[in-house]
């Protein structure tokens, strides 16, 4: 009776909601709470945001077949309560408000019971283990030039910004801290049927679960599609160990190039609303990643001369990631990062082979050769459709390329290529088949662990010419 506030006055707004109930005259059971009490049937908009013109109820639909056919009135197919009805979607739009995030039509609410901060399902390995797994996810910036960096492979050792699996852990062990017995996690995403923020809102999933189970599931998924990834930010290249976030995957998936070089997925595509649909339950649910998208990803992977190179790597590593979890699960096979030089899978072989020959070129490149394409790059496509044919011809090119390298070099590379030939089993090399989505595992490994090499011996030459300078003084 002291409130000097209007708008904090609980028992005026009590006094209101009773007068506005009996200014209704339809009264009819709602099927929420199960009373008689006036209902409605113009439930409330704008949900995601103020610019939202769908209804995530409706039932007034009489001229199309809402309910005709099953039910003579609408109101036998669908009733609730004009109390329960605002409760429930004040109840969601302050959730939204809060928790959730948009992205174009789409809308991915995640939250705790105590309301505590969690890393988000879509987030990246990255952004968990920096303790920002539970901002919104930010785009990099459309006015940077991604071509104003440097490409030599030197730069893209060196600078590079790894997140060990030792630091991904402690983050979620740090969120395990907050945990209460009774804590659990809810995880609901929101689309439209259309893009003009009218018509129907539709809950495209849902999820409940405790909280442990929650970032044990996040865990899982980083783990088991553990990848070395990059991107180029700030005019530098950072790399990370785990799994990219949702965003990244769309765009790998399914991103055409924009004017500013980056790969990037349409505002009014539907694509990147199907990955999440398509890849939430993968992450909450330890469901097997989809096979077209494992295919797609390995198939654009395969086209390095359609994209730019630092995006041809961002494509590459997601599908790398793809791959190894899709082996993981169907085939219970446990493709690590690093370099398996004893595995004598053909594709796996031939992706190695083809990551030589790229290597070799590539090392005899200058200045003015720029971001020109090997000749494995230019025949990565058909190379995976009839690799004994096609390398025939990739290796007959490298001859004068390995003619320019140092005597030492070149010993060792035609000896690598070598010892990968000796390890093909018995008319595995001389096979018509096609290669599987593994060669893409060895090739990525195979170029990782020679771009080491190579930079761990230029740290031993710095080494020993200071140790000789120090020895002269």
């Amino acid at each position: 009776d002291d409130e000097p506030c209007v708008w904090l006055d609980s028992t005026l707004q009590q006094s209101f909601i009773d007068y506005y109930s009996t200014c209704q005259e339809q009264q009819d059971l709602c099927y929420l709470t199960g009373k008689q009490t006036t209902v409605t049937e113009l439930h409330p908009r704008k949900i995601r945001g103020e610019g939202d013109g769908t209804r995530l109820l409706s039932s007034n639909d009489e001229k199309n077949f809402t309910f005709r056919g099953r039910f003579k009135e609408r109101g036998q197919a669908f009733s609730i309560g004009y109390e329960a009805s605002q409760k429930i979607h004040d109840a969601l739009k302050w959730i939204i408000r809060k928790q959730g995030e948009s992205h174009n039509d789409l809308c991915v609410v995640t939250w705790e019971s105590d309301m505590k901060p969690f890393p988000k399902p879509y987030a990246s390995a990255e952004k968990i283990a920096q303790g920002a797994g539970d901002a919104p996810e930010t785009e990099l910036d459309s006015d940077e030039d991604p071509l104003d960096y440097d490409e030599s492979e030197s730069a893209q050792i060196s600078d590079t910004n790894y997140v060990t699996a030792m630091a991904f852990n402690q983050a979620l062990q740090g969120y395990k801290t907050n945990l209460s017995t009774t804590s659990h996690m809810v995880v609901m995403s929101l689309d439209s049927a259309s893009s003009d923020s009218k018509g129907r809102l539709t809950i495209t999933y849902f999820r409940e679960l405790k909280t442990s189970e929650y970032l044990e599931n996040i865990q899982y998924w980083h783990e088991s599609c553990c990848w070395l990834h990059s991107y180029v930010k700030d005019k530098k290249r950072h790399s990370f160990e785990g799994m990219a976030s949702l965003f990244d995957c769309a765009k790998a998936l399914f991103g055409t190039e924009s004017s500013t070089g980056f790969l990037n997925v349409g505002k009014d595509s539907p694509m990147r609303n199907m990955v999440f649909a398509r890849l939430l339950p993968c992450i909450l649910e330890r469901k097997r990643i989809p096979l077209d998208f494992v295919r797609l990803a390995a198939q654009r992977a395969s086209a390095p001369q359609r994209f730019k190179r630092h995006n041809w790597e961002m494509i590459l590593a997601v599908a790398c990631s793809m791959i190894r979890k899709h082996y993981l699960d169907t085939k219970k096979e446990d493709w690590k990062m690093a370099l398996n030089p004893q595995s004598t899978n053909r594709s796996y072989l031939f992706g190695r082979l083809l990551a030589v020959a790229d290597k070799v070129e590539r090392s005899t490149f200058g200045e003015s050769d720029g971001d020109r394409q090997t000749n494995a790059m230019r025949y990565m496509t058909v190379f995976s459709q009839r690799p004994a044919k096609i390398w025939q011809i990739i290796e007959k090119n490298l001859l004068p390329y390995l003619k320019k390298l140092k005597p030492g070099r070149r010993v060792y590379y035609n000896k690598l290529m070598d010892e990968i030939t000796s390890m093909f089993s018995e008319g595995d090399f001389s096979s018509k088949d096609k290669l599987d989505e593994r060669y893409l595992l060895g090739f990525h490994c195979q170029r990782f662990a020679m771009n080491q090499k190579k930079n761990n011996d230029t740290n031993n030459e710095v080494s020993n010419d200071t140790q000789n300078e120090e020895i002269e003084e």
